[in-house]
């Protein structure tokens, strides 16, 4: 593994997430993202209320319900289910992005219409931003976060 020179632990040869600034519209982050392993694949059923949400993370277990802080301090979102359908990082300073991998899912966020997101379609939650999924039978969903740095926004 090469050996990173940044203060933030990235390695020299990928942009850093923290320095960039991101937008609704435009993710340059999102495949560097996946390669710091801040992503999840999130297997998602509308019907089992409380059970936990599945992760295919080898190294973090969903039932804990915890943020995990990796060795190069970068973070990503261990997401929970409820039975009204919630997936809550409310207030956390985070930005998300999701990719629906399979399947078709209603996202409603606090003050904004709701959206139906279909296999492939980028959703960005702004940060602070409550996602509250109605998952149409079982879906597939993939969920980078990515750190902000103070100031930067959402």
């Amino acid at each position: 593994m090469i050996s990173s020179n940044r203060a933030c632990g990235c390695s020299p040869l990928k942009r850093c997430p923290r320095s960039m600034r991101s937008s609704a519209n435009k993710h340059p982050w999102r495949l560097e993202a996946r390669e710091e392993r801040m992503t999840h694949m999130i297997d998602i059923y509308s019907d089992e209320g409380f059970e936990p949400v599945k992760t295919s993370s080898p190294d973090v277990s969903a039932s804990q319900r915890l943020l995990h802080h990796d060795a190069d301090s970068h973070t990503y979102v261990v997401l929970w289910q409820t039975p009204g359908g919630y997936l809550d990082s409310e207030g956390l300073p985070y930005s998300e992005t999701a990719v629906i991998v399979s399947g078709e899912v209603d996202i409603g966020l606090q003050g904004a219409e709701p959206v139906t997101l279909t296999p492939g379609k980028l959703f960005h939650r702004p940060r602070g931003a409550r996602m509250v999924l109605d998952a149409k039978g079982p879906m597939r969903m993939l969920v980078t976060a990515v750190v902000q740095p103070p100031g930067t926004g959402g």
